[in-house]
């Protein structure tokens, strides 16, 4: 059983999280200092919440420098999950502009509410992938479950891996060799989420 990383910073669904990859046959490890980076090739950066908050707390976790040097350095993958996703990106206009980890190039931003689409965007919405990803094909269609009011809406950018439409069209995952961030739950979206989930983790560095 190939142990996962998962970034430990008090913030995101990490039991549902952690018995998703039991079920897939992984073993979730909590990283909270470096020591916990020994064998890993996969880290995941789970959020829920605002992102100011989840980037201060984040920026307390003892491994967060190594882990960001390893991911630059393409030795290990990491998959970013809603806020977690978020973070990856230079900056966020939630509440204040705030500062991302700078992996990815992009502002995350407030999607629109209208009459007929309420915020925060909560629920099953439709993605539509514009790449192959592991088990998925470009064109493919998936359900996930999603909650959140913020987005990347960079519909130019060459990392975008899925898009999705709620009042407008954002991206609900990208990817850039061996970064991998997805606007929607895995760990909450069923079969879809637990093939998403799988096809990362056969992600090669």
């Amino acid at each position: 059983m190939k142990d996962v990383g998962i970034i430990d910073y008090k913030s995101g669904n990490i039991e549902s999280l952690k018995n998703s990859l039991n079920y897939l046959h992984f073993n979730p490890i909590l990283i909270k200092n470096k020591k916990d980076l020994i064998n890993l090739s996969h880290v995941i950066l789970p959020g829920v919440g605002a992102f100011k908050e989840c980037i201060n707390e984040l920026k307390k976790n003892e491994a967060l420098e190594d882990i960001l040097n390893l991911v630059t350095n393409k030795k290990i993958s990491i998959l970013g999950i809603c806020v977690g996703m978020q973070m990856l990106f230079e900056s966020s206009s939630e509440f204040e502009d705030t500062e991302g980890l700078k992996i990815l190039k992009g502002k995350i931003t407030r999607i629109k509410s209208t009459l007929n689409y309420k915020i925060p965007h909560v629920g099953w919405n439709n993605i539509i992938f514009t790449k192959s990803f592991g088990s998925f094909n470009a064109s493919d269609e998936e359900d996930f479950y999603f909650d959140h009011s913020y987005a990347f809406k960079d519909l130019e950018s060459e990392d975008i891996l899925t898009t999705s439409n709620h009042s407008e069209k954002f991206v609900a995952a990208v990817k850039n060799q061996n970064i991998v961030g997805v606007q929607f739950h895995p760990e909450k979206s069923q079969k879809s989420g637990l093939k998403f989930l799988q096809s990362f983790l056969e992600l090669k560095c």
